[in-house]
């Protein structure tokens, strides 16, 4: 598996809930533990779960179709 990029930051959100759910994340974290402990303060704010979201690739106006990402 490829590494993370090193723009890599984490943004949470709530959890979808369905296919159609616009998950909206506001702010970026520098470090999973900070995103975590956010993800924890707003999930027992609002009675609702939140997950912890992550930059998997990075892709570029010069990038093509044929470069490989993370997947």
């Amino acid at each position: 598996m490829k590494a993370l990029p090193e723009e890599t930051f984490w943004m949470i959100c709530r959890k979808p809930t369905h296919p159609n759910a616009k998950p909206e994340p506001k702010q970026l974290y520098q470090s999973y533990l900070s995103a975590k402990r956010a993800a924890i303060d707003m999930a027992a704010k609002t009675n609702a779960d939140f997950v912890v979201l992550t930059c998997t690739d990075v892709f570029r106006p010069t990038d093509r179709l044929l470069d490989h990402g993370l997947f």
